[in-house]
């Protein structure tokens, strides 16, 4: 099977779940995680590259749950999907920057999460 095929829950032919996918693995995160997702040009990347870098948001109150989410995705028997995923480092940076202290400004908002995931991707190149 393909990746995508996993994304979404899976059933046997009796009706029943067999495993979550990675929609509903994240179920718990939804409202409380902000996620941007930064794709390389070039689809695969190449040997060496990350195909896509991800970043994440929340406040302070919810970084267990960021953590909580994370180990979900990482479980085989409720997310599949997994098997496909060779996970590159985790960086925790910008303590105290969330986006209400950007005053609601979604420009601002999206220049910062864009610049951040760049510094990223230099760190890790």
């Amino acid at each position: 099977m393909e990746r995508h095929t996993y994304f979404l829950p899976r059933y046997d032919d009796d009706g029943r779940m067999v495993n979550e996918g990675h929609a509903l693995t994240t179920e718990a995160g939804i409202p409380h995680l902000r996620r941007r997702t930064y794709r390389h040009p070039a689809s695969p990347a190449g040997d060496g590259d990350y195909d896509f870098l991800t970043y994440f948001e929340c406040d302070d109150a919810h970084v267990a749950t960021f953590h909580q989410v994370c180990a979900a995705l990482r479980d085989l028997k409720r997310n599949p999907e997994w098997r496909f995923v060779r996970e590159g480092p985790t960086w925790q940076d910008w303590p105290g920057v969330w986006v209400n202290e950007l005053h609601g400004d979604y420009l601002a908002y999206e220049r910062l999460a864009e610049a951040r995931a760049r510094a990223a991707i230099r760190r890790s190149g």
